[in-house]
């Protein structure tokens, strides 16, 4: 069956793991995937308690993954992808609490992510960040729709974002983005 659970390791450990589809079900926890992912990820440590749930980070893990379709169906949990999405993340700490379940980062926590289209559908869910965390994305289309949200583009854009907090409360939803946050952003290729 799909490898279930967590990957509970002491201190000091270094990981890696390769998962290739299909699954007799979806990879459960943070990363619910679907049949035919191939997952590849590395944590190191020290990890200080275990490296416990669905991946919940301790203080100074580096952690990155990629995730490759296409996929039977949209990667499910915080990161709602449709199928054909390439996926990079990189989170680096320290972080001042364990990085929680759905990459609900804590303050401090730089992260970085490219996805990649077309993408069936406009991507869903997705980053809530707590104060003091700093954002920077880049979406490439052409999107079918347009990217929803805060930014609503028309198909063919390319766009790169930055935010930088304290974020007060938490950005929550599609990149909506409450009092106080400093936001830039490049938009490349003409609108259609």
């Amino acid at each position: 069956p799909a490898v279930e659970g967590s990957f509970c390791f002491p201190p000091g450990v270094s990981f890696s793991v390769t998962l290739q589809g299909p699954f007799s079900r979806a990879v459960e926890g943070s990363f619910c995937f679907p049949r035919g992912v191939s997952f590849f990820v590395t944590m190191q440590g020290p990890f200080s308690p275990a490296v416990e749930g669905s991946f919940g980070f301790p203080s100074g893990v580096s952690f990155s993954v990629t995730m490759q379709g296409p996929f039977s169906r949209a990667v499910e949990g915080s990161f709602g992808f449709p199928s054909g999405v390439s996926f990079s993340v990189t989170m680096q700490g320290p972080f001042s609490r364990a990085v929680e379940s759905s990459f609900g980062f804590p303050s401090g926590v730089s992260f970085s992510v490219t996805m990649q289209g077309p993408f069936s559908r406009a991507v869903e869910g997705s980053f809530c960040f707590p104060p003091g965390v700093s954002f920077s994305v880049t979406m490439q289309g052409p999107f079918s729709p347009a990217v929803e949200g805060s930014f609503c583009f028309p198909p063919g854009d390319s766009f790169s974002v930055t935010m930088q907090g304290p974020f007060s409360p938490a950005v929550e939803g599609s990149f909506c983005f409450p009092p106080g946050v400093s936001f830039s952003a490049i938009v490349q290729d003409p609108f259609s």
